[in-house]
């Protein structure tokens, strides 16, 4: 791996760590393999019993395990690596193309009524369409977005 020079004040994404490019990050549920894959395959390499217990070798690969171990953690399950994903910005591309954190309100207005409506405006092409203005009256904290957003999914 590329990054087994690391220094403690650099800040790696546990996907660095697995060494997993974050363009692979969106390719769910791929993504989830992939990990499995590099867990295994980097912890082969850097498994600390191979070397020496006195050695200089030893004590890095049980720093280098710790920290994949971490990382595998992190992201193995789906919705710690959600959660994961929000915590670092990371936005990722869906299979209709759009940008993301799976579960965000951005994917599930867009998996909703409101994606099918964009898909129906770019099929119009030049026609003009209009569409009926909807206002929503109450009180503060009446639920007039929750309101909105339910008719938009």
């Amino acid at each position: 791996a590329s990054w087994y020079g690391y220094t403690s004040s650099n800040a790696l994404t546990a996907y660095e760590v697995l060494n997993i490019s974050l363009d692979a990050v969106s390719s769910e549920p791929s993504i989830a393999t992939l990990i499995q894959v590099q867990y295994q395959t980097l912890s082969r390499c850097f498994q600390p019993d191979l070397f020496s217990a006195t050695g200089l070798c030893f004590s890095r690969c049980k720093e280098i395990m710790q920290k994949l171990n971490e990382a595998n953690e992190t992201v193995r399950d789906a919705t710690r690596r959600r959660d994961y994903n929000i915590s670092i910005d990371l936005d990722v591309q869906h299979g209709d193309g759009s940008y993301g954190m799976p579960g965000s309100i951005n994917v599930a207005l867009l998996q909703g009524a409101y994606g099918q409506v964009l898909v129906a405006i770019s099929k119009l092409g030049d026609m003009e369409l209009k569409l009926p203005s909807i206002v929503v009256v109450g009180y503060e904290s009446d639920g007039k977005s929750s309101t909105l957003e339910r008719l938009a999914m």
